[in-house]
């Protein structure tokens, strides 16, 4: 009752939602396809196809596909395949990249319902029951996702696998949410689709490399309703620390204007486009001058990447020296020319710094809450 309570809150202001329990389903159990893409994560597809293979209150087939791995991860894969016959390997001679090789399994999908999992992640137990459960209860809804467990290491931690309640938004809401906020509300692994709604709405597309999966939410959303399951955990991400470029300042202004172009193309052709992407470069000017700021205070990052999230920043909003979050940035363009001022503005800085900390993890708590 307490998280149905707090979820309620913190949507209300936010669009429309319907929130209800969980409904009880039975058999027959749906098929689904669980398309698994492997370069180099021979080492994970272990633990990873035996995350699906024990899934409860589906048919799941599972479908490898090495992409020419130099790791020798086929061949752990066809001993997987060898000893399960609900499991297929297709094996690449030459790596044809991830886009083309998430589209030919996904696009070879003959089941109601397809889910994609990269080899070094995994599902939580029940999870492509949860998200089927809700599917075929509200068949408007086009794909369901839910709270992802981000972990590191080899052990994932324990997952929560009871629902409490689904959500189920108007795609052209969801769409609404996602501008507003600028972000992805989808790592991945918590994510199943029908499979009727992804190829309505095309497969991932290879003019947006950095940011396919934003793309291809937003394009299911126009032709159909979206799902979430919450109370439970609904996969693990596997986060690596040796290729986190997205979490560095450089690599963020890459995923910046991956998105600026993602959300641009993505809402072209809806009625209130002109709209929607305002509120979509808004938000993202905002992220850009909070990340700015933040940089500003590392030493050991160059002063051209500060200055091209400002330059992002103006380019998608006109405005953005006007922004709150700017304010920091022009002091300490001109500093004060006193020892009590240069002190005084120091604290007013860490405050800012603090401050944005926490409302960052407010915010990644309140996503893990409404999933939005």
């Amino acid at each position: 009752m307490f998280e149905t309570t707090v979820q309620r809150a913190l949507i209300r202001g936010r669009a429309p939602a319907t929130i209800v329990r969980p409904q009880p389903v039975e058999p027959p159990w749906p098929e689904v396809t669980v398309v698994v893409p492997c370069y180099n994560y021979g080492r994970y597809l272990e633990d990873s196809v035996g995350s699906l293979l024990s899934q409860s209150e589906v048919e799941v087939r599972v479908v490898i596909i090495d992409d020419a791995s130099p790791d020798g991860s086929a061949h752990i894969a066809e001993r997987i395949a060898q000893r399960d016959s609900r499991v297929s390997l297709i094996r690449h001679e030459t790596n044809a990249g991830h886009i083309a090789t998430y589209n030919e399994g996904l696009g070879a999908t003959q089941s109601e319902f397809v889910a994609l999992l990269s080899a070094d992640d995994l599902l939580t137990p029940g999870a492509l029951g949860r998200a089927t459960a809700l599917m075929r209860a509200f068949p408007s809804v086009g794909f369901t996702y839910g709270r992802p467990v981000v972990f590191q290491g080899e052990v994932p931690p324990p997952a929560r696998t009871k629902a409490r309640t689904w959500t189920v938004w108007k795609g052209s809401d969801w769409i609404a949410d996602r501008c507003r906020i600028g972000r992805n509300a989808i790592w991945a692994p918590e994510a199943v689709m029908r499979t009727s709604v992804l190829k309505e709405a095309g497969l991932f597309d290879a003019e947006h490399p950095h940011s396919g999966d934003l793309d291809l939410w937003l394009r299911m959303a126009r032709i159909s309703d979206v799902g979430l399951i919450s109370g439970a955990d609904q996969g693990w991400y596997r986060e690596h620390l040796a290729s986190m470029s997205r979490t560095t300042f450089a690599g963020q202004i890459t995923d910046l204007k991956a998105r600026r172009r993602t959300f641009e193309s993505a809402v072209a052709s809806l009625p209130n486009s002109e709209e929607l992407f305002q509120q979509a470069e808004l938000a993202l000017a905002r992220e850009a001058v909070r990340t700015a700021f933040a940089a500003q205070a590392q030493p050991s990052v160059r002063e051209d990447v500060v200055e091209e999230l400002v330059a992002f920043a103006r380019s998608t909003w006109p405005d953005a020296d006007t922004l709150p979050e700017a304010r920091f940035l022009r002091s300490a363009a001109d500093p004060p020319s006193s020892m009590a001022g240069r002190v005084v503005q120091s604290a007013r800085e860490r405050l800012e710094l603090l401050r944005g900390t926490l409302k960052g993890r407010i915010r990644t708590w309140r996503s893990h809450v409404t999933g939005v």
